[in-house]
């Protein structure tokens, strides 16, 4: 129960980021390939922490590339 609130807190503040006017087109891409990469993550009955560790990494990738360059 609890890790499905953390999910959807972190997809709720990802799509607050999103909804900003200062992001280009790529940073609106990569934040919602991370949300994607989230919703996904949601939906696993029961993810094997190295699932979680991957998506994290994905999702770390996605938000460096958005606002790194």
């Amino acid at each position: 129960m609890r890790k499905l609130r953390e999910l959807n807190a972190c997809i709720s503040l990802l799509e607050a980021v999103q909804e900003g006017n200062d992001l280009g087109p790529e940073q609106h891409k990569e934040i919602k390939r991370a949300m994607e990469q989230l919703k996904q993550l949601r939906r696993l009955p029961h993810p094997t922490q190295r699932e979680v560790f991957c998506v994290v990494r994905e999702i770390t990738e996605a938000l460096l590339r958005a606002f790194l360059k």
